[in-house]
């Protein structure tokens, strides 16, 4: 099982904008971008002005909200991207993943961000593999106190 919810952008540009948040953790990934996990209690601390509080985020550089559940290789994925306080990629969702890779949701919304394959997969390229699920991320950020805010 793979379950993802979780805002990424520039490391630097999250841990930022995380100030005065309870709930947020910021995560690094790779090519300096990094993952907010969104649980349940950070939802309801956004409340629901989550697509504006993602919005103003945007406002210092471009962020994604992305969402994927897989279970035995079938499921599904979507991700939005914000810049200068409006959404300018998405919402896109895909159940079926057949074609380029470039074209699935998340790697769309990785390389509106900037990041680079290398050749492969922008998903594994900035480490998304590292972790299975939301709480996993959460323990990976509360643990390292570099990738806190």
């Amino acid at each position: 099982m793979y379950e993802l919810n979780a805002v990424i952008g520039e490391a630097g540009l999250l841990r930022a904008r995380a100030a005065g948040f309870e709930q947020v953790v910021v995560v690094g990934l790779r090519q300096g971008l990094g993952l907010v996990p969104v649980t349940a209690e950070l939802s309801r601390e956004l409340g629901s002005g989550v697509d504006g509080v993602l919005a103003e985020w945007s406002r210092s550089g471009p962020i994604a909200l992305v969402e994927a559940d897989f279970f035995g290789g079938e499921g599904s994925q979507s991700a939005v991207v914000w810049r200068d306080g409006e959404v300018v990629w998405g919402p896109v969702f895909a159940e079926e993943f057949r074609g380029s890779w470039r074209e699935w949701p998340i790697n769309a919304a990785l390389d509106r961000l900037g990041a680079v394959s290398g050749g492969g997969d922008l998903f594994d390229a900035v480490g998304l593999g590292a972790e299975r699920d939301v709480a996993d991320w959460v323990a990976r950020g509360r643990q390292s106190p570099t990738n806190q805010r």
